[in-house]
């Protein structure tokens, strides 16, 4: 080379120069290498060499190698004058490869093809010619043995029902994300319910049970003073026992069992929605039992919190919200007509003082049978019901007879002249009984509380002996 490389950094400077120096007193690189004086050289700058008349010393052109394949273990690439243009001056342009690896013949032993011959074993050890050593042979991969004719119908068969598996998840998923799940009280009742026409109590009925009807003859004769109606029904066989089961009597709030069923069916058909909210209103505060009496008008409730609060603490004020959204009295006598409860009647507005809402043993009783055996309403709301009944916080009278283990859903029902409790009685042997105690009595006789709690033990006892 004629030129100096070109000055980068001061850092690389000394070392530029050291290796210019010595490869002009060498001699190699160049054609005309400049003469040294007193084992000095310096270096001439371009700019110099113009302004003194010097001439460009040409530069070498380098020249474009062919690199042959590495097949030996070493290969010397051609350079000019014997040297390479990679290396420095003067050293020689030999590039040790790595040996090749070996491999392992059919029999198991190593053998080289690469250029530097066969391998030797010295001292345990396999080397090649060159005597370095010769590495561990690679394991053939093993070739996947084919799938049987046979079996490639059945293996495509189980992967597309694997397939068609987890498609239909996917499915079954995005179908149940995309799906709106409506409220509790929107929902339509799946079970078939069947229609209540009148008589089919009658028809429904069995034989009368006479050895509990002359045990329940023989406690009322010991209360001459009052005037009780009773009905006994075995739901699961129709059997009966009964005294006055057909006189009229004040409903008082027993009432109210009726009026919860025909909520309970306008949700089954969609009429009315148990979150629906409720206005109180200054015509519907009434006195008596309940809360709502004390309430602010205005205030918003749902159907079912009205519903609860009508039969598990005997609101009026809730009672009359339900009459009004109903469509009043007149809507729903006309409603229990069509159930075949021929002499219940909604005259007045509760608390209903002088007693003009009227029903009969019979009627009360047939009407929970019927909720027993699913004709009125759905199965959710006849569960919704009983649970509801099942909450009555006054446990005074019917509740009293029932044993051990026995379960009741009762309403009851007080005025000065007349007490009442009418339930739904699960026994603990399995077998379950409606029991309607309705009793005239003289004004706030406590007698007809006495009356009712052992009819109540009488009847258990004839069903769990």
């Amino acid at each position: 080379m004629s030129n100096p490389p070109p000055r980068r950094s001061s850092r690389y400077e000394s070392w530029s120069r050291r290796q210019w120096r010595t490869r002009l007193q060498a001699g190699a690189g160049s054609r005309s290498p400049r003469q040294a004086v007193n084992n000095k050289v310096t270096p001439i700058s371009s700019r110099r060499r113009r302004r003194e008349g010097a001439v460009n010393l040409p530069t070498p052109q380098r020249r474009r190698v062919r690199r042959e394949p590495m097949l030996g273990s070493s290969v010397s690439f051609p350079s000019r004058r014997g040297t390479s243009p990679y290396l420095h001056r003067g050293v020689p342009g030999q590039i040790p490869l790595p040996p090749p690896t070996p491999r392992p013949s059919r029999s198991g032993s190593p053998s080289g093809r690469s250029g530097s011959g066969t391998t030797r074993k010295t001292g345990g050890q396999a080397q090649n010619r060159t005597g370095s050593a010769v590495g561990t042979p690679r394991r053939r991969r093993r070739r996947r043995l084919p799938v049987p004719a046979p079996l490639l119908p059945m293996l495509y068969g189980a992967r597309l029902a694997i397939a068609g598996i987890g498609l239909s998840a996917v499915a079954g998923t995005l179908m149940a994300l995309w799906t709106p799940v409506p409220s509790e009280g929107s929902l339509e009742p799946r079970e078939s319910v069947e229609t209540a026409t009148p008589g089919s109590l009658q028809r429904s009925l069995g034989r009368e049970l006479t050895d509990l009807t002359s045990q329940l003859q023989e406690l009322v004769a010991e209360y001459p003073e009052l005037t009780p109606g009773l009905m006994v029904l075995d739901v699961r066989t129709g059997d009966y026992a009964q005294i006055g089961q057909d006189r009229p009597f004040a409903a008082a709030s027993t009432i109210k069992i009726p009026i919860l069923v025909a909520v309970l069916q306008a949700v089954d058909e969609g009429q009315v929605r148990l979150d629906e909210r409720l206005r109180l209103e200054e015509s519907h505060i009434a006195g008596g039992a309940g809360r709502l009496q004390d309430e602010v008008p205005g205030l918003e409730l749902s159907v079912l919190e009205v519903a609860t609060s009508m039969m598990v603490e005997s609101d009026n004020t809730a009672t009359n919200l339900i009459i009004d959204r109903l469509g009043g009295m007149e809507a729903l006598s006309h409603r229990f007509r069509g159930w075949g409860m021929q002499e219940t009647v909604l005259e007045d507005w509760l608390p209903d003082l002088q007693g003009t809402n009227q029903t009969t043993p019979r009627e009360l009783a047939g009407l929970l049978a019927q909720i027993e055996r699913g004709e009125l309403l759905s199965m959710a709301s006849r569960d919704r019901m009983l649970r509801i009944m099942m909450l009555t916080e006054n446990n005074g009278l019917l509740p009293r007879g029932v044993g051990e283990g026995g379960v009741i859903a009762h309403k009851t029902g007080n005025l000065r002249f007349m007490l009442a409790d009418v339930g739904l009685v699960d026994v603990v042997n399995g077998q379950r009984y409606v029991l309607v105690a309705l009793v005239e009595r003289p004004e706030y006789d406590d007698r007809a509380v006495e009356l009712i709690r052992e009819l109540s033990a009488r009847v258990y006892g004839y069903f769990a002996p």
